[in-house]
């Protein structure tokens, strides 16, 4: 995961110093059109750097619906195995509780055949 990391901090870098040279050789600006006849002139590296970033949000409303996805799928998986858990761990106990209770039916059992045992000799 760290490469992944890695790669995109390489790639910020690259696009930062792509927009430093895009306005240090291209001083033009740029006349964009708005609606009812307006423009706005911009440098073209302001234009370009818009577009990235317009870019970029798209991108990150792309990946937010199947990382919400995945977050809500892990803490219900969480849940159901807490669940299971405390339900194993009950099971456990009563089947416990059980065995002790069978152990000391066969000790007085035991006691009492050893006590007949005994008598007898």
């Amino acid at each position: 995961m760290k490469v992944v990391q890695y790669l995109q901090v390489l790639l910020l870098l690259f696009l930062a110093g792509y927009l430093v040279l895009l306005g240090l050789e291209n001083p033009a600006s740029i006349r964009l059109p708005l609606w009812d006849g307006a423009a706005l002139e911009l440098p073209l590296w302001q234009v370009v750097g818009g577009a990235l970033l317009a870019g970029a949000a798209y991108a990150a409303l792309l990946f937010t619906p199947p990382a919400l996805r995945r977050a809500l799928r892990i803490q219900r998986e969480r849940s159901r195995r807490k669940d299971l858990e405390q339900r194993l761990s009950s099971t456990v106990q009563a089947k416990l509780a059980e065995a002790d209770k069978a152990d000391k039916g066969t000790e007085v059992k035991r006691s009492r055949v050893m006590l007949r045992l005994g008598r007898r000799k």
